[in-house]
């Protein structure tokens, strides 16, 4: 459990650390800030980049439906936390358009090579009224700076050599493109979408396998802490709301269950390609208009065309 660790390694930490830690905001205190709210039996909520269960592990059954998609099969095929899983590109979302009331996305964005085109897709398929809630690596944390700088085999030789094993994930290529508060500001404004919060913030969370480390940490989040120097935080929260009122017939609508969830789900589906409604004998899914075709494999349905693989081998 981690709130128990934390509270374990607290105890470690010199009493001026101890008395910051308690009073201070972590990325995940302010994630649940804004995205709890919008939780609820009539909300139908997206996770971009879910992977193995994204922070939907805390809201797993409290949506009229949750769906996670990631490029990753394998780490779709182990995600219990939402209600139904697609590999899908972020760049090239298969759903139509005005489909969700929240989109989340977190450590995702310095993974995108076309932020512009992400967020995009992202203010497409949300409906009027809609919730965009991304969160980010901050560019200016100088770890994350180093990652956007060093090649990639040393960051991951240098990874394994400071965090123990269990912290031994899949390593993508990160591009840092759209990793700051201007940055954001900038991309919301230009999808058109109201700005709600843009907030660095740490997490130390990361670090309780070492005391030492641990509370070097705490000590740097306390010094980082004044407003002009947040932004070497460890990462970014960025909300943002699509203009309108959210359309009255999704009120007060029961949670999603069996046949019913399948129908709408399917409602909700659409080509990556073309946008045009497609089907499923179970096996395979289909356009009809583009003569498309998408494998499931190993239960997942992989909606990803050969565009989108293309333009990520090349970036």
């Amino acid at each position: 459990d981690v709130r128990r660790l934390l509270g374990l390694a607290e105890t470690s930490l010199p009493g001026l650390l101890r008395r910051f830690y308690r009073r201070t905001r972590t990325i995940h205190d302010l994630y649940d800030e804004q995205l709890g709210p919008l939780v609820g039996p009539n909300a139908l909520l997206l996770d971009v980049g879910c992977g193995q269960k994204g922070i939907m592990n805390k809201y797993a059954g409290k949506n009229r439906l949750s769906v996670g998609v990631d490029r990753s099969v394998e780490a779709l095929g182990r995600n219990k936390t939402v209600d139904a899983v697609f590999a899908a590109d972020a760049q090239s979302l298969p759903f139509r358009n005005s489909s969700f009331d929240v989109v989340i996305s977190q450590w995702l964005f310095e993974h995108v090579a076309d932020p512009r085109a992400a967020g995009s897709e992202f203010a497409r398929v949300l409906k009027p009224g809609g919730h965009l809630i991304i969160v980010t690596n901050s560019v200016f944390n100088p770890i994350m700076l180093s990652s956007a700088i060093l090649p990639a085999k040393l960051r991951d030789r240098m990874k394994k050599q400071v965090f123990p094993e269990e912290f031994d994930e899949d390593t993508f290529p990160t591009y840092y493109r759209c990793n700051s508060k201007r940055a954001f500001k900038k991309l919301v404004l230009s999808l058109g979408l109201t700005p709600v919060c843009c907030e660095y913030a740490g997490d130390i969370s990361i670090f309780l396998f070492s005391k030492w480390i641990f509370s070097l940490v705490a000590l740097y989040e306390l010094l980082t802490d004044p407003r002009p120097l947040r932004c070497f935080k460890m990462h970014i929260l960025t909300h943002a709301r699509v203009p309108g009122e959210v359309p009255a017939a999704d009120a007060d609508k029961p949670r999603l269950s069996g046949d019913s969830r399948e129908t709408l789900l399917r409602s909700l589906l659409a080509c990556p390609a073309c946008r045009e409604a497609l089907d499923t004998d179970g096996n395979e899914y289909s356009c009809g208009a583009c003569r498309r075709r998408y494998p499931v494999r190993n239960g997942v349905p992989v909606l990803i065309t050969e565009e989108a693989v293309n333009t990520r081998a090349t970036s």
